[in-house]
């Protein structure tokens, strides 16, 4: 995503200072994901406070 673009909405931390994402109004979210350059990938999953292995969702400690 272009870094002038993603300046217009506020970083809030979530959880721990390790964890920070950027808040978008819902009314915004078309214009914000036609802004995302690229392919968006899944690295990891957690479902229930575990992390999923991944593809094949079994669930992991």
């Amino acid at each position: 995503m272009d870094g002038e673009y993603a300046k217009r909405y506020p970083v809030q931390i979530v959880g721990s200072s390790l964890h920070e994402e950027l808040w978008v109004p819902a009314e915004a979210l078309e214009e914000f994901n036609n802004h995302i350059l690229g392919l968006i990938e899944v690295v990891q999953e957690f479902r229930n406070g575990m992390r999923s292995s991944g593809q094949d969702g079994i669930a992991t400690e």
